[in-house]
């Protein structure tokens, strides 16, 4: 992690979201995962995947997400998009919009593998 010494302020960081077929952890999936790696508030490389579901995703997700099947048709499986995210994210300082249920939810199916 760099810190620019001027400001105090962490110049080196990856912005993470994720989509995912509901809120519950435990039933729920992971369909999208998108990271953005900033280097000296500089983007350096990305991260984008769609997770093949397991289950039949609502009709409302799909129409909010903008996801469609064959998207997540040619997606990666659950295990393989999680192993991706790991060695992207390293080390690195992590930034979401909703930190508690993206990590959260991220968490829960590590421990579910």
């Amino acid at each position: 992690m760099q810190v620019n010494n001027n400001t105090n302020l962490i110049s080196d960081f990856t912005v993470l979201d994720i989509e995912t077929t509901g809120l519950d952890f435990k039933k729920n999936e992971i369909i999208e995962i998108g990271a953005i790696r900033f280097r000296d508030y500089k983007q350096s490389e990305e991260l984008s995947l769609f997770v093949k579901p397991c289950g039949k995703v609502p009709q409302f997700i799909k129409a909010l997400t903008k996801i469609s099947d064959e998207q997540l048709n040619s997606g990666v499986d659950q295990k393989e998009a999680l192993e991706q995210l790991l060695k992207f994210l390293d080390k690195d300082v992590v930034i979401c919009h909703n930190c508690g249920f993206d990590i959260g939810f991220i968490n829960r199916k590590l421990k579910d593998l």
